[in-house]
């Protein structure tokens, strides 16, 4: 866990209150430097939280003439003493409280300001990573209300921020927000009409309400095409393919393997391609391995429809990006 670094001042009458400040043990996560303030009023820094208390009023007047935005200054004393600069200070506490008060008060104040450090540590910290997505991401309340939306989301509708705060898909898109997760679904935009597919997860607060939902859609405008155009591609292709998963399960059959071999496109789904190699295809010669292409060619005699076919066979690997085989595919001949 990041640690919330704190310097503390002390400009003291009472040696109560700054006996408890010394002494007072500190939440987790939290490390404390304890100065007198008449030493270091003009060196106090600026990139960490600082806290002066004090029941003076001379140095009361000192530590705001600083004008100081990480300087929280508390006051031991009166509400009358300050008079308008109550509501330029941290906390009042009132003079001559017992041991246990001030501690208590003590406590309060190094939680709340170890709260609000998290709190923009976490919220910054958010925003970074989420601005640092390519894709569109967004959080709703259960109304449907955008509450936050990252630079991709603004960048893709071209709408700033503030004109989608406030809005529910409706009015930002033309159709009904997805219902399933993985859901794709195609939208207009200025760029032209977009394909995406979204992602959407319950988000509940501290009391295990559902407050609304988070969701991620990425543009697969450019990747839907493309697997039209390869779809398109396999199946015009002029000779028999077979597309098989690492485990020999069918993924395509092509038009070209269901004419030569009599079958239609939906017997692809229960097609066992080594059961059907075994029963129907006969070896002329002798399988030749290609080491470098990672391929098997054999020649074959097959029976299709009353007549017998002399064919070439290629079963080929298909590699990922780490070398391993995720799927093969077998490309064949006919050489009658």
């Amino acid at each position: 866990m990041l640690d919330f670094q704190l310097k503390i001042y002390l400009g003291l009458y009472d040696k109560a209150v700054e006996k408890v400040v010394k002494e007072a043990p500190l939440p987790e996560a939290v490390q404390a430097e304890i100065f007198l303030f008449s030493d270091y009023k003009n060196n106090i820094p600026e990139n960490v939280t600082a806290v002066f208390i004090t029941d003076k009023i001379s140095l009361l007047r000192s530590a705001l003439a600083l004008r100081k935005k990480n300087l929280r200054i508390v006051y031991c004393g009166h509400a009358e003493d300050v008079g308008k600069l109550l509501n330029k200070l941290e906390a009042l506490w009132p003079a001559g409280e017992k041991t246990e008060i001030i501690k208590k008060r003590f406590m309060i104040l190094i939680k709340n300001l170890k709260n609000e450090f998290y709190a923009w540590f976490y919220q910054n910290a958010l925003l970074t990573t989420i601005n640092s997505l390519p894709d569109m991401f967004w959080y709703q309340r259960i109304d449907g209300v955008h509450t936050l939306v990252n630079d991709t989301f603004a960048e893709t509708v071209h709408k700033p921020k503030t004109e989608i705060y406030g809005k529910k898909y409706s009015d930002i898109w033309d159709i009904p927000r997805p219902e399933k997760a993985g859901e794709e679904t195609a939208v207009k935009t200025c760029d032209g009409r977009k394909q995406f597919i979204t992602y959407q997860s319950p988000v509940y607060d501290m009391y295990g309400n559902l407050f609304g939902t988070v969701g991620i859609s990425r543009d697969v405008t450019n990747s839907s095409d493309t697997g039209t155009d390869l779809s398109a591609l396999v199946e015009n292709l002029p000779f028999p393919l077979l597309i098989l998963s690492a485990d020999w399960k069918v993924v395509r059959m092509n038009r070209a393997f269901e004419k030569l071999f009599g079958y239609k496109a939906q017997d692809a789904e229960n097609f066992d391609y080594q059961n059907w190699k075994k029963e129907n295809m006969t070896s002329v010669n002798d399988e030749t391995s290609k080491q470098e292409t990672r391929s098997e060619i054999q020649k074959y005699y097959i029976q299709c429809n009353a007549d017998t076919k002399q064919l070439i066979a290629r079963e080929q690997e298909i590699c990922d990006a780490f070398n391993n085989v995720s799927g093969y595919f077998l490309i064949v001949q006919e050489i009658t």
